[in-house]
């Protein structure tokens, strides 16, 4: 940066030192210009020519001149002069619509970003609601369902079967089968407060859930009917029981990688709702 301001300040110095040398310069690069080189070229031509031409005397009497050499030159002058302007103007003209079809493209530009800008604001604020109300959904059906697994559980009817036992009361048995019931109750409800409720994953869900319930069902009315206080079923009825919870934990681990997905992936709001569209049976949620 240095050594360039050292050249321009050389540069000047040299000018004010030879003022002629300087404007010798000046013309000469002028000159070098095509359009300035061929006007000077062509006016000199012409004079030349209208030089010779006044120089030889006419053959014919129709031929004698009216006109001075002068008057030619004028004439001729202004006529080159105003076709100069005319280019002139048109040039200026060409240039002035260049300028402004740039000027008008970088404001369409600028207006087209613009609106993109805001329409992905628009889709990221939808997405947004959209991963929110999703989460809030999962967190709901994940506490009803773990709720009515814990209401449900071979440790659950274990406890309620010995306490029927010891006390030959069959009424704590029916506390627990009331508490199950009321658990898949609300889980029930809660599936059913989403839309979309249609989707092959969560009907799979709930279709466990639906087998656990009816398993647990049978085992307490055997119990409270019959007091059928053995624990054969246990076995049978713990694969069951593993079943609905493995469901719940594929589910949930499943729904949760996608929101992920479509958090750092960046995906289109027309994306986010064609997926939740296969997900769920082709019905939209959101």
């Amino acid at each position: 940066m240095e050594k360039k301001d050292m050249g321009e300040l050389k540069e000047k110095e040299e000018t004010s030192k030879n003022p002629i040398e300087s404007c010798f310069s000046m013309v000469t690069k002028w000159f070098e210009t095509p359009l300035v080189r061929n006007a000077i070229i062509i006016s000199g031509l012409f004079a030349l020519i209208i030089h010779i031409l006044y120089s030889i005397p006419a053959p014919f009497e129709l031929l004698v001149h009216k006109w001075e050499a002068g008057d030619i030159l004028t004439y001729v002058s202004t006529i080159a002069l105003s076709l100069l302007a005319v280019w002139q103007n048109q040039k200026f003209k060409e240039e002035n619509d260049k300028a402004q079809e740039t000027m008008e493209r970088q404001n369409n530009e600028a207006q087209t970003r613009l609106e993109r800008i805001s329409i992905e604001a628009n889709e990221l604020s939808v997405i947004s609601r959209i991963i929110d109300q999703e989460e809030r959904y999962l967190t709901r059906l994940e506490e009803a369902a773990i709720a009515f697994l814990n209401s449900s559980s071979g440790g659950t009817l274990l406890a309620a079967i010995n306490k029927a036992v010891d006390s030959d009361d069959p009424l704590e048995v029916s506390g627990a089968d009331t508490k199950m019931r009321h658990a898949y109750d609300r889980l029930m409800a809660t599936y059913l407060s989403g839309m979309g409720t249609n989707g092959t994953e969560l009907l799979d869900l709930m279709n466990a859930f639906g087998l656990l319930y009816e398993e647990s069902s049978k085992i307490f009315t055997k119990i409270l009917k019959e007091r059928d206080y053995h624990f054969h079923f246990i076995d049978e009825y713990s694969l069951t029981f593993d079943k609905a919870e493995n469901a719940l934990q594929v589910f949930l681990y499943e729904r949760r990688k996608l929101m992920y997905r479509i958090l750092t992936e960046k995906m289109s709001l027309e994306q986010v709702r064609a997926i939740y569209r296969i997900l769920e049976g082709n019905i939209s949620r959101f």
